[in-house]
């Protein structure tokens, strides 16, 4: 069997939690854990797959209309993507939280794709 060496901060916040009892054992905290953990991975294969859909929509945007302008393009773009009801985003944003609760580096940038037609 493995031995898994855990920082003293870590060790010392496991343990608090324990003895503070809001998990009853290590068994249960790293139940918690791996379920997070898996529960993280799936949403990281999900915003893959998000955005190789957003990549197909815009390839096909650039194939089907190569004379428009930046904006036109980014105008196609936006009447691929799915609408969304306001019912809709309230699940939406009930199961997944609102874009302020994500770290910036999981958002994607389309700012350019409109400045510059050649990333379009």
């Amino acid at each position: 069997m493995s031995k898994i060496a855990l920082k003293p901060e870590q060790e010392k916040y496991i343990l608090g939690k324990i003895n503070q009892g809001v998990y009853s054992s290590l068994d249960e905290l790293f139940a918690i854990a791996f379920q997070l953990l898996e529960e993280y991975e799936l949403k990281q294969k999900e915003n893959d797959h998000t955005q190789n859909e957003i990549e197909k929509i815009r390839q096909q945007v650039l194939e089907e209309h190569p004379s428009k302008t930046p904006q036109e393009k980014f105008a196609l773009f936006l009447s691929q993507l799915p609408y969304v009801s306001d019912e809709e985003q309230a699940d939406i944003e009930e199961c997944f939280g609102l874009p302020r609760d994500y770290d910036r580096s999981e958002f994607i940038e389309v700012t350019g794709w409109v400045q510059n037609e050649a990333s379009i």
